[in-house]
């Protein structure tokens, strides 16, 4: 973590070598991009009326039960603040890939 704001190492700058071991990367995470969501029609994807799982309805009775102006309102208050912490964006991708979702 840098010790001033705006002071970042070499590593933090420049992570990747070249876009070759960006594209390399993205190839092996997804190596066939025609298998990648053929199973759906496009209308499928957004079926509010039925969904796959009970809880995308369930989600979006919730939002919009309870996401009132007030309420984004005081989330962006405790949000855009950006004083939880502070750390380089490759980290903070790093810690997005490490989520597990449990379905």
């Amino acid at each position: 973590m840098p010790t001033e704001p705006n002071q970042f190492n070499q590593q933090e700058i420049n992570p990747l070598s070249s876009l070759d071991e960006w594209e390399g990367d993205v190839l092996q995470r997804y190596s066939d991009p025609g298998s990648i969501a053929t199973t759906k029609t496009i209308e499928e994807y957004r079926n509010y009326n039925d969904p796959a799982r009970h809880t995308v309805k369930e989600f979006y009775r919730l939002n919009h039960t309870y996401q009132t102006y007030e309420f984004v309102q005081e989330k962006r208050r405790n949000f855009l603040k950006f004083d939880r912490k502070e750390i380089p964006v490759w980290d903070a991708f790093r810690f997005l890939n490490s989520i597990q979702y449990f379905y």
